[in-house]
């Protein structure tokens, strides 16, 4: 609210200038709607006369309430809105919050009375070197033995990383892997569910439009809208050029499982 009374505030000038020039293109109205009236001799024309010489009477009576108002906001209402303002900023109490800190007591050493001879520190004269075990990567899944090989693959322009041949699927992963050919146009990423006579009903998962020319991500797989029917799928990229002409491809072998569950911890 304050900030349109400091805008009529401002722009009073222009609003009086506004309301003048108003002012005069009624008045002129008037006394050409004042003249029609003199001159008609009909009733007609003198009707609607009169109509316009009261509809400028009237648009006059608003421009000068108009004018009034503007006035009154610039020379009552916005001081009192600005000095309303400036009490508030005088009373506002600003509020500096200190450093919170809780005193921490010394820690008390009591001496220990530790009786070290059953215990053999070796030979305090020699180097020792102690070997710490290397992490190794944790698999991605279980890779399930006697499953069909792959399809495709043998060529970098389709290939799967993740998830590889034969891998047990119970949670999303990211599927990695490359997709590229000569005037490359997209990628396509399909799952295959098993049908009737040994076949398999594939239904799209993702599309790519840009090559992916080294190891990366291709998609993201999520086999929760699977696991109500667990078993073997095929997962198969499909890479065409701009005749949309299929030039590469890749299928493997994976197993959807349901989610492995998670214990439950014991109450204390």
């Amino acid at each position: 609210m304050s900030a349109f009374v400091f805008f009529i505030e401002q722009t009073a000038i222009a609003w009086y200038l506004f309301i003048g020039a108003a002012v005069v293109f009624y008045l002129y109205r008037w006394a050409s709607a004042t003249s029609d009236l003199r001159a008609s001799a009909f009733r007609l024309e003198r009707d609607l006369a009169k109509d316009r010489r009261g509809g400028a009477v009237m648009a006059i009576f608003l421009l000068i309430e108009l004018g009034l108002a503007v006035n009154g906001v610039r020379s009552v209402v916005a001081p009192s809105v600005r000095e309303d303002l400036q009490m508030n900023e005088l009373m506002t109490v600003q509020v500096v919050d200190g450093t919170f800190s809780t005193p921490t007591p010394p820690a008390v050493l009591e001496a220990l009375d530790i009786d070290s001879s059953g215990i053999d520190l070796g030979p305090q004269d020699e180097a020792v070197i102690f070997i710490t075990p290397t992490l190794t990567p944790t698999p991605v899944g279980t890779i399930l033995p006697d499953v069909d090989d792959p399809s495709g693959c043998e060529t970098e322009n389709a290939m799967l990383e993740i998830p590889v041949n034969g891998m047990r699927v119970f949670q999303p992963i990211e599927v990695r892997g490359t997709a590229f050919v000569d005037n490359f146009s997209q990628y396509k990423l399909e799952i295959g569910r098993p049908g009737p006579n040994d076949t398999f009903i594939f239904a799209q998962l993702d599309v790519g439009a840009s090559p992916v020319t080294e190891m990366g991500n291709l998609s993201q797989f999520n086999p929760a809208p699977f696991q109500s029917e667990p078993g073997m799928y095929q997962m198969r990229l499909m890479v065409f050029d701009i005749n949309d002409v299929l030039r590469a491809s890749c299928l493997v072998n994976i197993e959807i499982s349901p989610p492995i569950p998670t214990p439950t911890p014991l109450g204390g």
